[in-house]
């Protein structure tokens, strides 16, 4: 986050964490500011979930973080980026979030550990080149992807870069002698790559080239040629112009007049990108910086592409900026550049232009380069010598331009180099590569000197001193000298020498002071390794100083530096000291000039003031409040007592430097501090708001924005000399035009109303468009009863923002503006909102004054041309009294005109940065112009009648689409109403035409104005589809008509008395009254013509025309066509010349009578449900309706199949096209799981196409079946149209086609009836035979042996010395061994074998013999490396013919031979070659490897390759492989089809370039280099990463037992899993204990009666019975009883006794 410019206006950034669950830690619209959003992520604490659900974190993040809600900006079209940061595998699905993210197109970066997914990182990116991995997360890992991550991170949240399809590019090629004929292959290739890579067509990129050496030549404009195939042609073609001198100045010259212009086919008034591309291969011999700053004036963004002896300096002159420069190498590297050119030249567009000073180049001066060789540069020479090589490279090295000189001194002088002996910028850059260190012990600067006055700046060493050329010396010193430098440095000041010093390491400062005249040319150096971060500020101060040592002015001024000391400022702190020091130590401080301070009394001298800043130490705090701190210094530092000299008219210069938006407003304390006499000069740094700079500024253009710090020292010498050159009487002048704005001059009644552009294209520039509305706002005396304000966007339609009597007071008005964001939209359509303006906006009942008399102001702020017509809307907003004020970027000033108030009142910016500039402008009309002005103005305005020719006409098409009309009525109206418009003149100033549709509501399609010609209105009826719907309401359709459509506003020319049409096409009686509109329509003079089928009631018709003979009917609407020449000349003289109504007229004489025999196979299965079916039918019929024509002899056929075929008809069985067509209206759907397709067309040919069945095959009659094809169709002669609807693969329907004009392939069967013109036409061409004349039907064999040899016969292998021919040879081996099937094949593809062979001294060597190509026989080829060296003689030739004897004679025999150039006679080789060709074989192909020799000269060995193919092939061309396929393709097409030309297009476009593949292996090690010098101690580094584990030491020592751990926490209860599966038996356990004693059970139920069991034990005594009853009978005598016990008994018991029983 540290390094993205953070801001509301900038990137937003929002933070979530996640592991289980997903933490928002803060949403887009959370902190403002870059501070803000760090200290949150500081404060940050570690979520600690259990588990990482990065699925579900995704689809979080899509669905709650890019939302509007959370800030982000969607109407703005702000890239949306995420990048994620996961330490392990999810435990759930990212597949379908990431690409649900995608989907979204949000750009994912992932970023991870050694322990994460890669596969899922690579998932979850947008693309794998944005997968980062560290091995831990720790900082020295994370650090180390940081950079790779960072450069897309930047680059994706800078603007939003669209990818223009538009755009007209110019290649200007040196055609001079530094190319020649040997390199100009090159050249050519180069541009047809690029070509290959864009999108070329006349509406999208338009290419031209123009050649050039002494005299520029146009090859081709961007009109010629529309589209590519054309282009390539003819580059193809394009030979060299030749010449030995390169004016480039001209040629830059006369691109600009003759093909940057419309004439010359260029939309640069439409504001399409216009991009220059420049190769060249020397430098100009003609003056061309006054070219290229017009080029760039123009907003002409100037690539430049140098080779050979091209000058970089001289490109980044010429180019639009030094980015857009290309240095190559050599030649051969040209073709490989389209990949790095081909997205800068699709997406850039031109921004601001800064030109190149034209003194520059023509200025002279010698430098002389003194560097200090002692041991104080031992071990860092290498720094220094590279430093100097690119200080050099940057300098215009000649003879005539500048001139270098070098040496090095310790003790003495060693001169590398004197003015007069390497004058070329080559010569001078290879001997300071060269340069080794002198060495010596002392370091005599003072000698050194001397030594450089004496003897290298004068005459005899090439110093042009004499003749007045600046001398600059430029002196490196890293000691102190060891002698005197005080007397050598007054006498070389004496001289004019102009000295500055790098200072380094221990040199003396005070010393050095003694050389320079002012310490603002001393250079120091951090450290010698960093001398290169000097290089742009002496590279800039030597091309800037024209007379010597600036002057000191001795103007008094009093400057004070306002720092910001914030937070924001600490990592740059130390070079904003810097950056104030030098500003100083550039300026003649004293008591009575220049002061800049603290306080301004507080140092009277220069060293002082430059000590107390080093002694400045940073503030610290939040975000700075600017406008506090300038209010501060007005009243603290700009007073008398701070030493400030105000009172006596000093200038008073603030210099403000912050590197954050303010915290607070900075525009009233701006005003105030203006007024008060301060100069303020805003210098903003990283996150400065540029606007803000421009507030605070004396005037915008002293603002000044730079990225980074570091940026600081590239702006010191602008700001030094904006101080110096200052004066009284410059202030004087700018304050004049820049007097502070404080009240309105006029305070009166106003009403403006502000319409601005809200589009896409205004989008990125938004917020300067609504700075400008509020400070505008602020200037005005906004109140319900002064002046009032409204705001409108637009873009493809107008949106209120609020209306003229919403806000009463200007803070409300200011707070609604600041809330303005832009709506989008693709268009621009100005007159559209200025109609809308003028009809909704100024009325009184939304606030308007108008009928009051208040001036009303419209504020027109638009992006570009507008995309609809305006000055019909401008006049009628200019009669209702509106004064417009117009502001556009880069928009054609005539439009501008028509629209504004007067041409004074147009206002013109290249880009809404530059809107600041226009507040005085427009306040002064918004503030002074009164009701009166402003009706002189308009009443002086000329409208220029409206352009009509003789056959103009206004024509209005009115179709019932109602339920009774059905999807086949509307289907033959679209038809008819085409017909009708092809024959009108259609034109903005002919005829105009307008179409609705209506049932019983209206559905319009199109207004008269809203299409200017044929093809456009043509492609919108093609687009009308049927509407349903019902009652059917004519009388309210026609009341829409008369109110909507013939109005002005619509187009309709009524007013200007052009006739005016209604054609009305009826299926129905209407449900509601059509007697008063029709009345209406009439009254009008509204010519009304009926058109109707059966279904209409003929009266009802004939009340809305008003005449029996504008009414037409037909039985059915099929039947319009016969009707077509009556309703055309019903229009009168409207861009026809019909007869009057009712009289016959001629038909025109009828095409010649077509017969064909058609048959439909359609597939009756479940691929088709049954409502899809019967879209199908109704495709086929109509097919039918619309091919045959009256007099026609066409027969119809139809089958339909599912798993086996059914005959619907054949084609004898109906004579008629109305049979035919009822026939298939009655096709029921079959349906079934299975498309057997090949038993279908074999049932065709057996049943169909013959005799019995009605087959005219025999008298070759066309035979045509409609659907699919086999073999054995096209052989008999049947031409064969596939038509695929959805799954199938376009592909699979070519192979089915008999060939590629008659394969057609659709989305879904809704789209069929869009395919239906496209295969009438097709059709059309098939039954008079001319579809792709000279290709058979019938099917061939082609076979063909390709012989593939190579010599390499320099001193190396030549699988060493050519790196790219092992993967050439791959590549070309694959791609030929895959031909595609040739004209007379049917769908057989051709066979190719091929053999790889080559010659030794020592006799033939063969990897393979022939056989269809395998990769594994590539490692044959591969073992080949080991034999060296491979010739190519006349005995090579004669090896291939003998190769050829052994193989197939029928085959046809090519050679395709690799080569570095002619080991043998070349007399001989062309016998051999002859001999070649007599044998039979058909081609020999050579190719040229690196650095061939003479290529040219041995293409006289060649033959077979036709006219077409004449160029020399090379290794390096980019598509090799294709070229030879190509060759291939029509060797065999002459071969085996005895055709010299095909009947197939040119090959196809060249794909755009696929993404980034993974990185390569390894190359080989190089050579070993010679050792370097000696280093130095280096920095110290950073710490290392944490180093490889080591190897397991010994086990240590048995630890303790640590005691038991506390018991964790409960876990949650987890959800109740699935039942498992029953596991096996186990084995029986042992016998278990007795279980607990159960519960009681139930009482059983009676069981049977049981057996009689024995006799029973005696039971007990039972208790006694109760007492009987007396009776008189005596029983019987009881038994005797048992002995009782005997008792004792004593007087003493107590009781004393008692009986036993029985006792």
């Amino acid at each position: 986050l540290e390094r993205l410019s953070i801001g509301t206006q900038q990137i937003r950034v929002a933070v979530a964490q996640y592991a289980d669950t997903v933490r928002p830690e803060f949403y887009f619209n959370t902190y403002p500011s870059k501070r803000e959003v760090i200290n949150a992520v500081r404060k940050m604490k570690a979520l600690d979930g259990s588990a990482l659900y990065t699925g579900s974190a995704l689809d979080f993040v899509r669905n709650n973080l890019f939302t509007e809600a959370a800030g982000y900006r969607a109407a703005e079209g702000v890239p949306k980026l995420l990048v994620l940061v996961t330490g392990g595998k999810s435990l759930d699905a990212v597949s379908q979030p990431a690409q649900e993210l995608k989907r979204s197109g949000i750009l994912a970066f992932a970023v991870g550990n050694k322990v994460a997914d890669q596969a899922e990182l690579e998932e979850i990116a947008f693309d794998s080149s944005l997968v980062f991995t560290a091995t831990e997360f720790r900082p020295a890992p994370l650090q180390g992807v940081l950079p790779g991550l960072l450069g897309p991170l930047r680059t994706l949240t800078g603007t939003t870069e669209v990818r223009v399809n538009k755009r007209d590019i110019i290649f200007l090629l040196d055609g001079s002698s530094n190319v020649g004929e040997t390199n100009f292959p090159y050249v050519r290739d180069f541009v047809m790559n690029l070509v290959n890579s864009l999108d070329v067509g006349s509406d999208h990129i338009r290419v031209g080239l123009v050649q050039f050496s002494d005299t520029p030549v146009t090859e081709f404009s961007l009109n010629t040629y529309p589209t590519k195939s054309e282009l390539l042609a003819h580059l193809r073609q394009m030979q060299l112009q030749g010449g030995s001198i390169l004016n480039t100045g001209a040629a830059l010259s006369y691109v600009h007049a003759n093909h940057f212009t419309e004439a010359g086919g260029s939309r640069i008034q439409d504001h399409v990108p216009q991009l220059l591309l420049l190769l060249t291969a020397g430098q100009s011999e003609d003056s061309y910086l006054q070219a290229a700053n017009a080029l760039a004036r123009a907003g002409i963004l100037t690539f430049c592409v140098g080779t050979s002896q091209a000058d970089r300096a001289e490109l980044e002159e010429i180019a639009f900026n030094p980015g857009l420069v290309y240095l190559m190498d050599d030649f051969s590297s040209l073709p490989a550049l389209p990949q790095q050119l081909i997205q800068p030249l699709t997406t850039y567009v031109s921004g601001g232009v800064e030109e190149v000073p034209l003194a520059q180049p023509e200025s002279k001066r010698d430098i002389l380069f003194l560097f200090d060789g002692s041991a104080n540069l031992m071990g860092q020479f290498t720094a220094a010598r590279d430093f100097l090589y690119k200080v050099i490279d940057e300098l215009d090295v000649k003879p005539e331009g500048t001139r270098v000189a070098v040496a090095q001194y310790s003790d003495d002088v060693k001169v590398e180099s004197r003015f007069d002996q390497h004058q070329n910028k080559p010569e001078i850059l290879n001997l300071v590569k060269r340069m080794k260190l002198k060495t010596g012990k002392a370091l005599n600067l003072g000698y050194a000197l001397d030594y450089a006055q004496r003897y290298i700046f004068v005459k005899s060493a090439g110093s042009r001193i004499e003749d007045g050329v600046l001398q600059f010396l430029v002196l490196l010193v890293a000691g102190k000298s060891s002698d005197r430098v005080d007397t050598p440095a007054l006498n070389l000041k004496q001289s004019g020498v102009v000295p500055f010093i790098l200072q380094a390491k221990n040199a003396d400062p005070a010393e050095l002071e003694l050389i320079v005249p002012s310490p603002a040319f001393i250079l120091v150096a951090e450290s010698l390794p960093k001398i290169g971060d000097l290089q742009p500020q002496i590279v800039n101060l030597l091309k800037s100083v024209q007379n010597g040592a600036p002057a000191p002015v001795s103007v008094e001024k009093d400057v004070v530096f306002l720092i910001d000391g914030s937070e924001g400022v600490r990592s740059g702190f130390p070079l904003l000291k810097e950056f104030v020091q030098r500003v100083v130590e550039s300026l003649d401080v004293g008591p009575d000039r220049c002061a800049p301070e603290f306080y301004l009394n507080s140092y009277m001298d220069q060293q002082s003031v430059v000590g107390a800043i080093r002694g400045l130490t940073l503030l610290g705090g939040p975000a700075p409040n600017t406008g506090a701190a300038l209010e501060f210094v007005l009243r603290n530092i700009l007073v008398g007592s701070a030493g400030s000299r105000i009172a006596e008219g000093v200038p008073q210069l603030l210099i403000v430097l912050t590197a954050d938006r303010s915290g607070d407003d900075v525009r009233g304390p701006s005003v105030v501090l203006r007024r008060g006499g301060a100069v303020p000069i805003g210098i903003g740094i990283g996150n400065a708001d540029i606007t803000e700079m421009q507030t605070l500024s004396f005037i915008p253009d002293f603002a000044v924005v730079i990225p980074t710090f570091r940026q600081l020292g590239t702006i010191q010498q602008v700001i030094s000399e904006r101080v110096t050159q200052l004066s009284r009487e410059e202030l004087s002048r700018l304050q004049a035009s820049v007097t502070p704005l404080t009240t309105p001059v006029v305070s009166g009644k106003r009403d403006v109303v502000f319409l601005i552009d809200g589009s896409q294209s205004a989008g990125p520039e938004f917020q300067y468009i609504r700075t400008l509305i509020e400070r505008l706002v602020d200037y005005l005396d906004v109140g319900f009863d002064t002046t009032r304000v409204a705001v409108i966007q637009f873009s493809d339609d107008p949106r209120v923002e609020f209306l003229l009597n919403v806000h009463s007071s200007k803070d409300e008005v200011q707070n609604a503006v600041r809330r303005l964001r832009p709506k989008g939209g693709r268009q621009v359509n100005v007159g559209g909102a200025l109609e809308y303006v003028a009809r909704n906006i100024f009325k009184r009942p939304l606030g308007s004054r108008i009928e009051e008399g208040v001036p009303q102001f419209l504020v027109l702020i638009s992006s570009g041309k507008s995309d609809d017509e305006v000055e019909d809307s401008a006049i009628e907003l200019k009669q209702f009294g509106v004064a417009p004020l117009t502001i556009a970027r880069n928009v054609d000033q005539e439009e501008l005109v028509k629209i504004s108030l007067s041409p004074e009142y147009v206002f013109s910016v290249n880009t809404f940065q530059e809107l600041p500039s226009l507040e005085q402008k427009l306040l002064t009309p918004l503030t002074t112009l009164t009701a009166g002005q402003i009706q002189q103005l308009l009443a002086s305005t000329r409208y220029p009648p409206p352009a009509v020719e003789s056959d103009a006409a206004d024509i209005v098409f009115l179709i019932d689409s109602s339920d009774g009309v059905k999807p086949d009525g509307i289907a033959h109206i679209r038809d008819f109403v085409i017909r009708i418009v092809r024959r009108l003149n259609v034109g903005p100033n002919k005829v105009r035409i307008g179409v609705l549709q209506f049932s019983n509501d209206v559905f319009p399609e199109f207004q008269l104005k809203t299409y200017k010609s044929q093809a456009s209105v043509l492609d919108a009826i093609r687009r009308l589809r049927f509407k349903g719907g019902s009652p059917l309401n004519t009388g309210k359709a026609l009341e829409f008509v008369a109110r909507n459509y013939f109005v002005k506003s619509a187009g309709s020319r009524i007013e200007d008395g052009v006739p005016q049409h209604l054609v009305l096409f009826l299926g129905g009686k209407s449900q509601d009254d059509i007697s008063r509109y029709s009345q209406v329509i009439k009254s009008a003079g509204i010519a009304s013509l009926g058109v109707g089928d059966r279904n209409i009631d003929r009266t009802e018709l004939q009340t809305i025309t008003s005449d029996p003979r504008l009414v037409f009917t037909v039985r059915e609407f099929r039947d319009l066509p016969s009707i077509e020449e009556r309703i055309v000349n019903s229009f009168g003289s409207s861009g026809v010349t019909p007869a009057p109504p009712g009289v016959d007229t001629p038909s025109p004489s009828r095409p010649e009578k077509k017969k064909a025999d058609i048959v439909f196979l359609l597939d009756g299965s479940i691929n088709f449900r049954r409502d899809s079916f019967q879209e199908v039918l109704r495709f086929v019929s109509e097919i039918v309706d619309t091919v045959y024509e009256g007099g026609d002899s066409i027969q119809v056929g139809l089958v339909q199949y599912n798993s086996d075929p059914t005959d619907e008809f054949f084609l004898k069985d109906f004579p008629t096209k109305q049979q035919i067509i009822d026939a298939i209206n009655k096709v029921v759907y079959k349906g079934g799981r299975h498309a057997n397709t090949k038993v279908g067309l074999e049932h065709l040919r057996r049943n169909h196409f013959v005799p019995e069945a009605g087959s005219r095959l025999d008298q070759r009659v066309p035979q045509i079946d409609a659907q699919e094809a086999s073999m054995a169709l096209t052989q008999r002669g049947v031409k064969v149209f596939a038509v695929g609807v959805r799954n199938i693969d376009s592909e699979e329907v070519g192979k089915i086609a008999s060939n590629s004009a008659t394969a057609f392939r659709v989305g879904n069967v809704q789209e069929l009836s869009e395919l239906s013109e496209q295969v009438l036409e097709t059709l059309h061409d098939a039954m008079h035979e001319t579809l792709c004349p000279g290709v058979t039907d019938v099917s061939k064999a082609c076979n063909l042996d390709v012989i593939l040899g190579f010599d390499g016969s320099g001193d190396q292998n030549v699988f060493v010395a050519q790196k790219g021919l092992e993967p050439k040879v791959d590549t070309i081996l694959r791609r030929i061994s895959q031909m595609q099937k040739i004209s007379c094949s049917g769908s057989q593809l051709p066979t190719v074998r091929v053999s790889v062979v080559a010659l030794t001294p020592s006799g033939p060597v063969e990897a393979f013999d022939f056989a269809e190509y395998q990769p594994e026989l590539f490692e044959k080829f591969q073992n080949m490396r080991a034999q060296h060296p491979y010739v190519l003689t006349a005995d090579t030739l004669k090896l291939y013919q003998n190769k050829f004897r052994q193989a197939s004679m029928d085959n046809v025999k090519v050679v395709i031979h690799f080569t570095d150039g002619v080991d043998g006679d070349l007399a001989d080789l062309q016998r051999a070659s002859e001999e070649l060709r007599q044998e039979g074989v058909r081609a020999l192909i050579l190719v040229g490897l690196e650095r061939v020799a003479n290529l040219e000269q041995l293409m006289q060995l060649e033959f077979g390759r036709g006219f077409t193919y004449n160029r020399p092939l090379r290794l390096n061309l980019l598509d090799l492989d294709y070229e030879l396929a190509e060759q291939l393709d029509n060797i065999a097409e002459k071969a085996c089809c005895g055709i010299p030309c095909k009947c197939s297009g040119q090959r196809g476009d060249r794909g755009p370039i696929g993404s980034i593949g993974p990185k390569g292996i390894p190359g080989e090690d190089g050579y070993r280099g010679y050792p370097g010098d000696e280093g130095g101690p280096g920095e110290r580094g950073p710490p290392g990463v944490n180093g490889t584990q080591g190897f397991q030491g010994c086990p240590g020592q048995r630890g303790v037992k640590g005691s038991r751990g506390f018991p964790g926490e409960k876990g949650e209860l987890g959800e109740i899993g699935l039942d498992g599966l029953d596991g096996e038996d186990g084995d029986k356990g042992l016998p278990g204990t007795s279980g607990e004693k159960g519960s009681p059970g139930r009482r059983g139920d009676k069981g049977p009666k049981g057996d009689k069991g024995e006799r029973g034990d005696v039971g007990i005594r039972g208790d006694p019975g109760n007492s009987g009853q007396d009776s008189q009978q005596r029983g019987a005598k009881g038994e005797t009883g048992d002995i009782g016990p005997v008792v004792q008994c004593s007087a003493h018991l107590d009781p004393p006794c008692a009986a036993g029983p029985g006792g």
